[in-house]
């Protein structure tokens, strides 16, 4: 059987390709197409192995979301009000998907307007000079080096914010592997920016910094069951202080082989 379904949530060639990978071990999957540009996935696939519902369950369980394209008749349905009751859940269905579409269109138009509007002041204030444009007098020169950075800072930090999933979707799907959920804060995200307009690194530093920030928090929080949430802060950006987690109590029964484990391991071996 072959269907089609739209994928939510997905911003680049790596998300693509996870989404992929996690359908294509599904026993029962024959051939799975992801494509990023339409965001929709084609499946071809032994429905007396694999269900819709499953392949579904595979795409949530990844950190992104699927939904079935077009309304789809069960086989072996005799009575016509149930036909109509199919129809109209698979209309619904679909009709949710086109919002979701929809909107994830708009999404990006904005996103993309905003880039552009403000990357073209930021490219001639920064590059301009090397090619004789002139500069207003508060950015040229030594003495204005201050306004000068500050400048290409307020415009490099909207662009930032404006596509923050790109940088942020990839940890979001690692974290909720382990089931927690990840945020940022605004403050965060500047601090981020400002680090890279520090080091003189530009967009292609943040993910490098992004990474050091979040390097130790990483090897902890998948270790701990009780971490359900965490919020990357400013203080944590610029290590003077720690994220926000959130925690869930754990059944005792838990508790104990958890901490009956860790005495294990530390305990020294004995020839």
């Amino acid at each position: 059987m072959k269907e089609n379904f739209d994928v939510t949530g997905m911003t680049c060639s790596a998300c693509s390709a996870r989404v992929e990978k996690c359908v294509a071990k599904l026993p029962g999957a024959d051939k799975v197409t992801v494509n990023l540009l339409t965001n929709s996935m084609q499946v071809e696939y032994d429905e007396t192995a694999l269900s819709e519902q499953q392949i579904i369950d595979a795409v949530v369980k990844a950190g992104y979301g699927a939904a079935p394209k077009g309304s789809h008749t069960a086989a072996g349905t005799t009575s016509a009000g149930a036909a109509k009751a199919v129809a109209a859940e698979g209309s619904r269905a679909a009709g949710g998907a086109n919002r979701i579409m929809e909107e994830q269109l708009a999404e990006m138009k904005f996103r993309l307007w905003v880039s552009f509007g403000f990357l073209i002041p930021l490219m001639y204030v920064s590059m301009g000079h090397m090619i004789g444009l002139p500069l207003p007098y508060f950015l040229s020169g030594v003495e204005n080096a201050v306004s000068f950075a500050f400048t290409q800072f307020l415009l490099c930090v909207p662009v930032i914010l404006v596509n923050r999933k790109y940088y942020i979707k990839g940890y979001q799907t690692l974290f909720h592997l382990d089931g927690i959920h990840l945020d940022f804060e605004p403050e965060a995200l500047e601090a981020i920016a400002d680090k890279s307009m520090e080091r003189k690194t530009g967009a292609r530093g943040l993910r490098a910094i992004m990474e050091n920030s979040m390097m130790d928090l990483m090897y902890k929080a998948p270790s701990d069951e009780s971490i359900t949430g965490c919020t990357i802060t400013k203080e944590l950006v610029d290590g003077t202080g720690e994220a926000k987690l959130e925690y869930r109590e754990l059944p005792a029964t838990a508790r104990r082989s958890k901490s009956g484990s860790r005495k294990k391991k530390e305990s020294p071996e004995i020839a």
